[in-house]
């Protein structure tokens, strides 16, 4: 993950880093309770919230509650160890169009300096969080009923706040033999099982799949057998179908990603060679950060 969080440090008159005390605490306090107890973004952010932390406020007034992906920013950041990180982009020119984009780098490319800066948790403290992160972060087989899948996630809305509701379900009771006695599956509304910070969907009510499931197929087999829904059907698929609203739908929406593209190049560039010696740098950086992080929810 390339970070897009500013460091806990301020710098020097002589254009030193220095370690920020009013910030720094709540950096040691996020690997420490990454990695000797949640062990994971989402549980970390949720502790901190529920604890009263928060980052800090700068002079915009704007970003200072605590979510997942400002905790998985700090533990990637190489910067609270000792370490400064160059050269992590490089701009790739297409050989057919001409078109040039930025592309991040392997990590293995990146230049990386020690001892500029006093670090604010030690390098092992640091290596443990990445380790845990590399093991969460990993793609792993389904191992308990893995032919069964959520048909309707994402598809069922929650009736409170209106987001999708996505598939969960537990492993069941352990039996005497050590195996797992099947458990049931839900679909529960997205919003609720995570915090933001700002917002929690308050529907804690789970649909059960298997009733869900064969109440849809019921309904589907029953429109699918009217007759005249069938040949409704078979009319409009004879038919040749006019695109051209589509694409012009399609032509604009390019136009959109492209200028929103641009944009952020223009953005990330602007980060990567941020000068801390301007007055009120502070502020012009954290419109800076909350222009990259709109510009990639967009």
């Amino acid at each position: 993950m390339v970070n897009r969080i500013r460091p806990a440090t301020n710098k020097s008159e002589k254009g030193i880093l220095e370690i920020n005390e009013d910030e720094a605490p709540l950096i040691r306090l996020i690997f420490d309770r990454y990695v000797n107890h949640e062990r994971g973004d989402g549980r970390v952010a949720e502790y901190l919230i529920t604890h009263g932390y928060t980052k800090a406020l700068r002079e915009n007034g704007k970003l200072v509650y605590i979510d997942e992906s400002f905790v998985g920013q700090v533990i990637c950041n190489e910067i609270y160890c000792g370490v400064m990180v160059y050269g992590k982009r490089t701009n790739v020119k297409n050989p057919k169009t001409g078109k040039v984009t930025t592309k991040v780098k392997d990590k293995s490319e990146w230049y990386r300096s020690e001892g500029l800066h006093e670090p604010i948790i030690s390098k092992e403290l640091f290596a443990k969080a990445q380790a845990i992160r590399k093991k969460n972060t990993h793609n792993q087989p389904k191992v308990y009923n893995p032919n069964h899948a959520a048909v309707f996630s994402g598809l069922l809305v929650c009736p409170e706040c209106g987001s999708p509701m996505h598939g969960v379900g537990g492993l069941g009771k352990v039996k005497q033999d050590g195996k797992h006695g099947g458990g049931q599956y839900y679909y529960t509304c997205s919003k609720h099982r995570r915090k933001k910070g700002e917002y929690r969907c308050p529907y804690s009510k789970g649909w059960r799949q298997d009733k869900i499931d064969a109440l849809m197929r019921n309904i589907i087999v029953q429109i699918a057998s009217n007759e005249q829904f069938r040949q409704d059907m078979a009319d409009r698929l004879g038919k040749a179908v006019d695109t051209s609203e589509y694409e012009a739908q399609v032509e604009l929406l390019s136009k959109q990603i492209k200028n929103k593209t641009m944009t952020l190049k223009r953005n990330i560039t602007a980060i990567d060679n941020f000068d801390w010696d301007v007055e009120n740098s502070d502020t012009l950086y954290d419109a800076l950060n909350a222009d990259y992080i709109r510009l990639t929810r967009w």
